[in-house]
């Protein structure tokens, strides 16, 4: 029994942070989700890549459009990523940049798994940049690049004495929104989804409760 993508409230369209767009056109735009898999936190880009259209990954099996860049990682490392944002990037004013990359089994040619090896499956490099926007990319090889920059929303502006406020408070308050929004959602959303551990062929919560939490939420 899996938890399914998309279940949990952090795919709720409010809380989908919309990216850059590759074209202009707002249509074209990545979307960013944390989801809760299999009890451990993910971040989701669906890159909406016009350049993707019609291509697969390497091996020919998927269309590339139909395949986000998932980073999958542990409860303590979203907790580490948000930290890191809030004490060593929003305090500082300076342009910097750190990177978090996200390993995982490795696959030989023909999809087997290689006993023994993992490899880097994806990145995400975050910072803030030359402008004082603090931001997002994901990198995952062999595919272009998506970039979310914490800017505020275009629907709430936040204005002082009738002016825009400067770029670089506005961008610190919406990276410290996201942080805060996930902190105060994830311990609550874990619980709810959690997925007992089956041991020695038993567990103290059925599996069908499972089911029942997704379907009371």
């Amino acid at each position: 029994m899996s938890t399914l993508y998309g279940a949990t409230p952090f795919a709720n369209y409010k809380l989908t942070l919309q990216g850059e767009s590759w074209t202009g056109d707002w249509k074209n735009r990545s979307q960013w989700n944390l989801d809760i898999v299999n009890n451990n936190p993910r971040l989701v880009v669906w890159p909406r890549n016009p350049k993707e259209d019609g291509k697969k990954t390497e091996d020919g099996r998927r269309e590339l459009t139909k395949l986000p860049i998932s980073m999958l990682m542990g409860a303590y490392d979203l907790m580490a990523l948000l930290a890191l944002m809030e004490t060593k990037i929003i305090p500082n004013p300076d342009q910097s940049m750190f990177e978090m990359h996200f390993k995982g089994r490795k696959y030989d040619a023909g999809g087997n798994p290689v006993a023994g090896e993992i490899e880097v499956k994806s990145k995400l490099v975050f910072g803030r940049d030359a402008d004082g926007v603090i931001y997002f990319i994901a990198s995952e090889k062999g595919r272009d690049k998506p970039v979310y920059k914490f800017k505020g929303s275009d629907w709430t502006p936040i204005l002082q004495n009738g002016a825009d406020i400067p770029i670089g408070l506005n961008s610190n308050l919406a990276a410290q929104g996201f942080i805060d929004a996930v902190r105060t959602l994830f311990g609550p959303v874990m619980t709810k989804f959690h997925i007992p551990e089956v041991k020695e062929g038993k567990t103290d919560t059925p599996v069908s409760a499972v089911t029942d939490a997704v379907a009371d939420w």
